[in-house]
């Protein structure tokens, strides 16, 4: 087995340049947080992480408020040779300004012993953040201690914490979620992705998305169900994808905010494929026909008369919208509309797929 030699003066060394605090006594099923505030310009950091008997699994939140990308990986202490450690057992990166939260394997919590955690930074400016952990006696535990501050009383409360323990959503680094944010498209391939287990890989090569954005492999697993296409009226939500069409860019728009349009028909496909679904569609008269009895929204009334023919925007709007309805992943608000061109929020979002996920299971 390939080993990674640390020396004590190393692990000193590396130790000096945390500040480190233990919060109160730990309760019977959870230890307190422990907390590692960073302030080095150094690389290759060493955290120790003991994990005792019964207390095997644990949680890691790590903020990074200054360089481009934080690497963490976990060891445990070869106990044959304990100036040695053996290969790594968790692997986790962290982009600037955010602050992530990992979790050990629902099924797989460690062993009791001696773990440590080694903290590596790209670039060349001072670490700056904080990084903390806890050990529980179950998964239940672990994941139920995190909370966000800002959805006390909110109407999908119960709905966001409920996805919140399942390690699918996360919040940001004030602690907040905030659920009446819109949800943008890089966000929306991340949840996408989590949600639905989305295993399979695609490249993908748009000129505003990078390898090292935080949304990356996520959306190297939903990018094919998540549509970019403009709809037909421009409405300020719409512009940024008809700018695309029309300059011929090939963007994906990661920051923009995702159209329910969108949303609903990359659900569609996502469910059309896990459940393997073959719809035959009626004609698109029929399907015009039973859209606009369905909903009140002039923007599917209109689409005839102005165009004449039926673009093939046109024709994906109301087919996805008309799935959508049938399926039950989206139905219209209490008055009877759609809203194809909103944007949709985070509190949205999460209680769209759980009332999809919640049909299937």
């Amino acid at each position: 087995m390939k080993k990674i030699l640390v020396t004590i003066m190393c692990l000193i060394m590396s130790l000096s340049a945390f500040s480190t605090g233990v919060l109160a006594e730990d309760s019977a099923d959870i230890t307190q947080p422990t907390i590692v505030n960073f302030n080095s310009s150094e690389n290759g950091q060493i955290i120790p992480f003991p994990i005792s008997e019964n207390y095997g699994y644990w949680k890691l939140t790590v903020n990074n408020t200054t360089v481009n990308l934080i690497e963490i990986r976990i060891y445990k202490e070869n106990t044959e040779d304990k100036s040695v450690l053996n290969d790594s057992v968790f692997y986790g990166k962290i982009y600037p300004k955010e602050q992530e939260t990992f979790y050990c394997e629902k099924d797989k919590p460690f062993e009791s012993g001696n773990y440590y955690i080694a903290v590596n930074k790209g670039g060349t400016d001072e670490l700056s953040g904080y990084l903390s952990y806890q050990c529980a006696a179950s998964y239940d535990e672990i994941v139920k201690e995190t909370t966000f501050n800002d959805i006390s009383g909110h109407w999908a409360e119960g709905t966001i914490n409920k996805w919140k323990d399942k390690g699918i959503i996360s919040g940001y680094l004030d602690g907040t979620f905030k659920p009446d944010n819109s949800v943008t498209r890089a966000e929306l391939a991340k949840i996408l992705a989590l949600a639905f287990d989305l295993q399979e890989k695609t490249a993908i090569n748009y000129d505003d998305v990078k390898a090292e954005n935080w949304y990356y492999s996520y959306l190297e697993s939903s990018a094919k169900y998540i549509p970019i296409y403009p709809l037909p009226i421009s409405y300020e939500t719409n512009i940024p994808y008809v700018e695309v069409s029309d300059k011929g860019l090939n963007s994906f728009l990661p920051e923009t905010p995702a159209m329910r349009m969108h949303v609903a028909e990359a659900v569609v496909e996502i469910k059309k494929d896990k459940e393997k679904i073959n719809i035959e569609l009626p004609s698109i008269q029929d399907i015009q026909a039973d859209v606009t009895a369905a909903f009140k929204d002039d923007d599917y009334e209109n689409l005839y008369a102005m165009h004449g023919t039926i673009p093939e925007n046109v024709k994906r709007m109301l087919e996805y919208t008309y799935l959508a309805n049938k399926l039950g992943i989206m139905q219209g608000d209490a008055d009877g509309y759609f809203h194809p061109y909103d944007s949709v929020t985070r509190a949205e979002l999460v209680t769209l797929l759980d009332r999809v996920i919640s049909t299937t299971d």
